[in-house]
């Protein structure tokens, strides 16, 4: 997304071009895990040339997979936008781990 630095103030031009990731282990997985469930078991489409052992060149059937596959991209980071919380990447330790925190909380 590009953004003009002349229509934005500094702090909203950093905040906008801020790189974030999400933080799976702070989220509802629970919740992303029904819903995900749940709004792609509505994806409905049909090819017609499944049932063939024969090749499809048919253009319109690519064409529909594509969609297919944009549809469910679109769902699994709508659901992940909704229950997993995102942090700034800068905040993230690169070299931090879930054994690392593991045992951090056994040493206290």
């Amino acid at each position: 997304m590009f953004i003009s630095k002349s229509l934005l103030t500094q702090h909203e031009y950093n905040q906008a071009n801020v790189v974030r990731d999400y933080r799976w282990d702070k989220g509802s997985t629970d919740k992303y895990y029904y819903d995900t469930g749940n709004y792609l078991s509505r994806i409905q489409h049909c090819f017609t040339c499944e049932e063939s052992d024969n090749l499809c060149n048919d253009a319109s059937h690519v064409l529909d997979i594509g969609i297919y596959y944009n549809e469910m991209i679109h769902i699994l980071k709508t659901c992940a936008d909704l229950h997993i919380p995102m942090v700034p990447k800068s905040a993230m330790k690169h070299y931090w781990s879930v054994a690392l925190d593991d045992l951090k909380s056994r040493k206290y």
